[in-house]
């Protein structure tokens, strides 16, 4: 019995390598959206079903994100996630982490590092 845990368990801290990987990759990939004000790649990264936990606690789905996209009319130099950390379940996964972003909006230069 001892056995057949340790290979499922190998198994499973495999898959959740091989699934920490491609979340990172998703998010490496639609953070620089906003500084190329690239709706499809976020359209294309978020799942139907996504759910963000913004920074102040609120909570907001994949069409409030897209919609608050549209609206954003900073210019970003750059926006990058950073220190993420994954918890994989079977059919979901939450994804923890921070992004620093710098910028110009409403003609006044930010910088901005926050927790998601």
């Amino acid at each position: 019995m001892i056995i057949a845990f340790c290979i499922c368990n190998t198994i499973l801290a495999q898959t959740n390598k091989n699934d920490s990987v491609q979340l990172k990759q998703i998010e490496d990939a639609w953070h620089p959206a906003y500084v190329t004000h690239d709706i499809h790649l976020i359209e294309k990264a978020l799942a139907d079903d996504f759910i963000d936990l913004g920074r102040t606690g609120g909570r907001i789905n994949k069409k409030q994100v897209l919609d608050n996209f549209v609206k954003d009319s900073s210019q970003y130099e750059y926006c990058e996630p950073y220190d993420m950390e994954f918890k994989i379940y079977t059919s979901s996964a939450i994804v923890m982490g921070r992004t620093k972003e710098k910028g110009i909006s409403a003609n006044k230069p930010f910088a901005n590092e926050y927790f998601w």
